[in-house]
């Protein structure tokens, strides 16, 4: 039988496991220093969407260029088009030297540029600055850094890229992103665990400014037409949940009502049914209301009479 010591517990973790609240799904992050000279292959943006994190654990000693592009060029359907945020959440880099990103889907473009050393950053969100990639069948961009000409050692310092990819293309899964002319999935676009932003207020696609990003507003009016169809069958099972267990909480509560004990009562004839009390005992076996049956006299056989002698 199911037992609920605390009832409140149980609608939670039934809610939670009924409406599936879990935190948004993020690729692992990947170290850029070791794709310096290689192509970093992002995962196709499927129903679920893609994001992550790609970073500089150290800044290298050397030039070092990494081009990032989807996995593939059949992504999605046949007329959409994709594109690649970044939020540049840290940025610190040596004196002197430069890190730039380009924009190599078709023609070779520069999309951002700074110099070396310390980048403010803005808070809640955590942003040094943004940058979006042209939309393509197969968006591809290279982020390059040269060193000062001194040849600075390795620098310990992070460079962090939290990228989003966007689609130019609307569904049951995906919400607009104003500020960047695209589409953003449902598990991304209002999601701020960590820090994050996916969707920025505003974006302007300046090469010599940071522009950091900032949270858009009213983030929950925007969600699309799946989000919000999935939010009322939450609510609507969240609902039956507790009708059940209230049901059963009742069903175990009730009081029991007891069977009364019968005792059959015989009479060598027929026999006769008394309802008893749970503090009552079976009367005692009656005596016989009828007459022993009668026996015959003992005889015994007539024994001669011995003669006189």
């Amino acid at each position: 039988m199911l037992s609920f010591k605390y009832p409140a517990s149980a609608f939670l973790s039934l809610f939670l496991a009924v409406t599936g609240a879990n935190a948004a799904l993020y690729s692992a992050h990947r170290n850029l220093e070791d794709y310096c000279g290689r192509t970093l292959e992002i995962n196709c943006p499927y129903s679920y969407g893609e994001a992550g994190t790609l970073r500089f654990l150290r800044i290298p000693g050397t030039a070092c260029k990494v081009t990032v592009t989807l996995s593939s060029s059949s992504c999605g359907l046949s007329y959409e088009y994709f594109a690649i945020y970044l939020n540049i959440r840290s940025l610190y880099t040596p004196e002197n030297s430069r890190m730039e990103i380009y924009d190599t889907s078709s023609i070779r473009t520069l999309g951002k540029s700074w110099n070396g050393g310390y980048t403010p950053q803005n808070s809640n969100p955590t942003s040094a600055g943004q940058y979006l990639s042209k939309y393509a069948r197969q968006p591809e961009i290279s982020i390059e850094f040269t060193p000062s000409l001194d040849n600075t050692p390795a620098f310990y310092h992070e460079v962090v890229f939290e990228y989003v990819i966007l689609s130019d293309t609307s569904s049951d899964s995906n919400a607009r992103c104003s500020a960047l002319n695209g589409y953003v999935s449902d598990n991304y676009i209002c999601d701020t665990d960590n820090d994050r932003c996916n969707c920025p207020y505003a974006y302007t696609p300046y090469v010599y400014s940071m522009s950091p990003a900032g949270y858009r507003q009213q983030c929950a009016y925007e969600l699309s037409g799946g989000a919000i169809a999935g939010i009322a069958i939450g609510c609507f099972a969240f609902v039956v949940v507790i009708i059940v267990i209230t049901a059963l909480v009742g069903k175990r509560r009730r009081p029991r009502t007891k069977t009364p004990r019968v005792a059959f009562i015989s009479n060598g004839y027929s026999e006769t049914s008394v309802a008893l009390t749970p503090q009552e005992a079976p009367p005692p076996y009656p005596a016989q209301a009828y007459a022993a049956p009668p026996y015959p006299a003992a005889t015994s056989p007539l024994l001669p009479v011995p003669a006189a002698n």
